[in-house]
């Protein structure tokens, strides 16, 4: 059996144009709460930024979240991420959570 990969698309946005920051780097841990993407950029702890995942057969766009650890790592840095999970959100935001939940069901944790 092979573990789904699953990439993450980090955007942090402001509102100096030279401030923003996009980049992309690998899944290592899912859960409906967060997940932890190891990347080569230089994001600062405490971000709040826009996260999309990509693998086979989904993808799902602007998810909110802000880093709560980071950590350096051989590929580069190590992101903790924890998604906004407010239940005030829309239909929509609570229905890409759940679709979420679904993904982290079966994802298994990569070297960590």
């Amino acid at each position: 059996m092979t573990m789904p990969t699953i990439q993450a698309q980090l955007s942090l946005g402001h509102w100096l144009p030279f401030r923003r920051r996009l980049t992309s780097g690998d899944v290592r841990w899912l859960s409906p709460q967060g997940a932890i993407v190891v990347s080569s950029a230089g994001l600062p702890l405490g971000s709040r930024i826009q996260v999309s995942l990509h693998g086979e057969g989904h993808r799902l766009r602007r998810i909110p979240a802000v880093i709560v650890r980071t950590e350096p790592n051989q590929r580069g840095t190590r992101y903790s991420l924890k998604f906004n999970t407010d239940v005030t959100q829309s239909d929509k935001h609570r229905g890409m959570m759940a679709l979420v939940t679904y993904l982290a069901r079966n994802f298994h944790a990569r070297d960590l």
